[in-house]
């Protein structure tokens, strides 16, 4: 399995690219979120690219654009300086660019994502605790997109999938493999700014040794006979699961996951 991640992740090269387009965006807010951030990216990853404005800026832009209306006026840039077709694609209330450079990368630009710069840093700093991290949550994502699984509206997509893998090496595993960073250091990240600094992660040691296999095979038995998807809910941020009837009405559930 580590031989298959090795040939799978992104390479440095395809990092780069995905960098020089991101610079040609031309705007000094402008970042990579995403797998092609987190460390969990492969060489099919698509490159997402999210523009921050300041608060004050969001509040001036809330009165005269809207992000769907700033991204009508970014498709006209790209359209000349990539000279490629770009779409405004809409799902619900969101909305974004997207387009196929001449590499053949698909890049996908959205307005004021700073959820995603947040949780981009916290999976990077997962994967970083321990070398079987990014291996397993990438032979995860990878039999998503294979089964289907991933591919489908409203199933599961690679961040979600991502989330159940690290639950299930913080809970599901025994001992664990991760602790919960937002409690083990959370003055790091229960709070993100623009741009966030790359830190070293905590110093955390897992006393598991078992191999990234025996871990995957595990992680499908937890999820197929193990965890309660009736009754419970991952929560990455508590490190174990936490009772549906806790969130229910809950204005803060989100923020408990």
């Amino acid at each position: 399995m580590l031989g298959f991640y090795l040939r799978e992740r992104q390479t440095e090269k395809t990092f780069m690219r995905k960098e020089e387009i991101r610079q040609r965006i031309a705007h000094t807010d402008t970042f990579i979120v995403g797998s092609s951030m987190n460390g969990l990216g492969m060489e099919f990853s698509d490159l997402d690219l999210t523009i921050e404005q300041k608060l004050e800026a969001r509040d001036s832009m809330r009165k005269q654009r809207r992000p769907k209306e700033i991204l009508k006026v970014l498709k006209k840039f790209i359209m000349q300086d990539f000279e490629t077709d770009v779409a405004i694609i809409s799902s619900g209330n969101d909305s974004y660019l997207k387009f196929i450079d001449e590499s053949g990368i698909a890049v996908k630009v959205f307005v004021n994502r700073s959820n995603s710069v947040g949780s981009s840093k916290l999976l990077k700093s997962y994967t970083r605790l321990d070398r079987r991290v990014a291996p397993l949550i990438v032979v995860v994502k990878c039999w998503g997109r294979s089964s289907g699984l991933s591919c489908t509206k409203d199933l599961l997509n690679g961040y979600s999938l991502s989330l159940m893998a690290i639950h299930f090496l913080q809970s599901g595993c025994h001992p664990a493999v991760l602790p919960s960073l937002q409690i083990l250091a959370p003055a790091a990240f229960n709070n993100f700014e623009f741009p966030f600094i790359d830190d070293e992660p905590p110093n955390f040691i897992s006393e598991n040794d078992e191999s990234i296999g025996k871990l995957l095979l595990e992680l499908f038995e937890f999820y197929s006979y193990r965890f309660r998807f009736a009754e419970d809910i991952i929560s990455v941020r508590e490190g174990q699961p936490i009772p549906k009837h806790e969130c229910e009405n809950d204005p803060n559930a989100e923020f408990k996951t």
